[in-house]
């Protein structure tokens, strides 16, 4: 198994390959290898893993800005059939808002059936992706709407591996992954992105990966 660095590492150069730019943005976003970053970012209330600490002190990831100057909270990834949401670390408190926080007129207080220890660090379409920072090698779970959590890798390294096997394959279709006669996802490119997700995740953790990427139901 990778290495935590050896898999974010990997996982930038497969995002860097297939990438488009945007024309309305005046910087892109960006992520990239920085090590020794400040310790300040992210508020204390946040309690993080090592593995998390690691990620958000070592590898920059900044949101791109619009015209208008505006910043946005993260950077997007496009994986061919959705695009996640990877937040910056210094926008990592005001994301946890509807999850950790709710807002009651303009009072946050912490839902109690909320795990202070579920730390959301991206969504597809306001549907997260947490790490549990309490755990061994920081699993990664996702959620519909709000519902129960599902488990997606059982750890931040594997789960950053798969976002690498996602990219890659994709990439090797040129991004294009639908039929046009159906509108549904080539069953080539499904057969291709299981394998090598099984490989790495087991049965069922892909599985739930290729559900929650709207690639093949479970």
């Amino acid at each position: 198994m990778n290495t935590l660095e050896e898999s974010i590492l990997q996982f930038i150069q497969s995002y860097t390959q297939s990438k488009q730019p945007f024309e309305f943005f005046i910087k892109e976003g960006e992520i990239v290898h920085q090590p020794n970053l400040p310790k300040d970012l992210i508020d204390v209330r946040i309690p993080l893993s090592n593995e998390l600490k690691y990620l958000y002190e070592n590898f920059r990831i900044h949101g791109p800005v619009r015209e208008d100057n505006h910043q946005l909270d993260g950077v997007d990834i496009d994986l061919g059939n959705n695009v996640l949401y990877l937040y910056a670390p210094d926008r990592l408190l005001k994301r946890q808002s509807g999850y950790r926080w709710i807002d009651k007129e303009g009072q946050y207080d912490e839902d109690p059936s909320w795990n202070p220890h579920w730390i959301v660090i991206a969504d597809i379409d306001s549907n997260p992706i947490v790490v549990d920072s309490s755990l061994t090698n920081s699993p990664v779970f996702a959620s519909y709407e709000g519902g129960e959590l599902f488990s997606v890798s059982d750890s931040l390294a594997r789960f950053f591996d798969a976002l690498s096997v996602v990219l890659q394959v994709s990439h090797a279709f040129n991004g294009e992954i639908i039929d046009d006669e159906t509108f549904e996802v080539k069953s080539e490119y499904v057969d291709q992105l299981e394998k090598r997700l099984e490989i790495l995740l087991g049965k069922d953790h892909t599985d739930n990966l290729l559900d929650y990427l709207s690639i093949r139901e479970k």
